[in-house]
């Protein structure tokens, strides 16, 4: 309910601007079926009525969860795939080796490269540090890398101007995977798909973010990503950035469809970086997160906004940073449904008023 991206938002949108019919459960027991042209309430004593009221439903299309209430369907519009299938791409360059970091002309052609890609290529560009042997953190020595993995709406023959630029991009830096740096083409979305899983946990885990734009990718990003990442080494600590592209039909809906920050709807990329450590090192969350905090302030610095469902637990402007100018309105809707602020939730809308309310149940 923060906004809800992946591969096919650079062609369909958020999961947000997909959403037909939203029922919940309010903070008084209603149950509710919200619709873009109004709402429909029955109370405990079966009563229903109806009304054009439809900021419920704005508000929980990027709003977040946790805080309006408890959402019980979502209703979906489905789309017919392209006729032509669907390519998977996915190229992984060494970061560095013995010699030279290579992250530097990497992220550089990247921050050329992205800003040229059509509404049909969504994805990942993934990054990880460098890492020495660090018995006690469980990692072992690796030069890390950079990788893109490109899902691509549609056939092959639009896509291989853009892929093989990719391609002839120094590979002689490409890590040699079977598989990769070529084409695969899927005639259904789900072939693919069917067999990526979530890995398991690692222990304690600290995520940040940042919402970056078009402007964003320039020298500053590069300098940003290079140094965190080169800290983060020294401190024999191992980060995952994970880039999803966004922008395409995203930027298309108008800003007021929805409850999601500006950030998210002008974006061209939501960056998520995050570093685990095992839970028998409990004692260095404080100095770890600190560490990490400077890389979050800068990257939040590069772009505007946050994304709700990837974000720092540590954010001094956390309204504006989700939600920009629609944090009032946001609270007012709130207000209206849940006054005595029973759902709640660090950093969720009205949270900072639901900390003066003794009976809140704090998530």
């Amino acid at each position: 309910m923060g906004g809800g991206h992946s591969p096919l938002s650079r062609k369909l949108g958020l999961a947000v601007d997909n959403v037909l019919e939203i029922d919940a459960v309010t903070a008084n027991g209603d149950i509710v079926h919200l619709t873009p042209s109004g709402t429909t309430s029955v109370n405990a004593d079966g009563v229903v009525s109806l009304t054009a009221d439809t900021d419920l439903f704005w508000a929980l299309r990027g709003g977040g969860g946790s805080t309006f209430a408890v959402v019980t369907r979502f209703k979906y519009k489905v789309h017919e795939p392209p006729s032509d299938g669907f390519v998977q791409f996915t190229c992984a360059m060494y970061y560095a080796n013995e010699t030279h970091v290579h992250a530097y002309d990497i992220y550089n052609a990247l921050n050329d490269f992205l800003v040229t890609l059509p509404p049909e290529f969504g994805g990942y560009v993934i990054s990880t540090a460098p890492a020495q042997a660090n018995p006690t953190y469980n990692t072992s020595a690796s030069p890390g890398m950079i990788m893109v993995a490109f899902e691509i709406w549609g056939g092959l023959e639009k896509a291989k101007p853009y892929l093989q630029k990719v391609m002839d991009f120094h590979p002689e830096w490409h890590i040699k995977w079977p598989g990769t740096c070529q084409p695969n083409v899927y005639k259904k979305w789900w072939d693919y798909r069917q067999n990526i899983h979530d890995r398991g946990g690692f222990g304690r885990t600290y995520l940040w973010d940042s919402l970056l734009q078009v402007d964003s990718f320039n020298d500053n990003f590069t300098r940003v990503m290079t140094e965190g990442m080169g800290t983060a080494y020294l401190n024999k600590l191992v980060p995952t950035c994970t880039g999803t592209l966004i922008g395409g039909k995203v930027t298309e809906f108008p800003a007021d469809s929805s409850s999601v920050g500006p950030g998210l709807r002008n974006g061209l990329m939501a960056l998520s970086c995050g570093v685990s450590w095992p839970n028998s090192l409990s004692y260095l969350d404080n100095i770890i997160i600190s560490l990490l905090q400077k890389w979050n302030q800068e990257l939040v610095k590069l772009g505007q906004g946050v994304y709700y469902n990837e974000p720092s637990s540590v954010l001094a402007n956390w309204k504006v940073d989700y939600w920009g100018d629609k944090y009032p309105r946001l609270l007012a809707i709130k207000k209206k449904w849940d006054p005595n602020n029973r759902f709640t939730c660090l950093h969720c809308v009205g949270s900072d008023e639901a900390e003066k309310v003794p009976e809140s149940i704090i998530g």
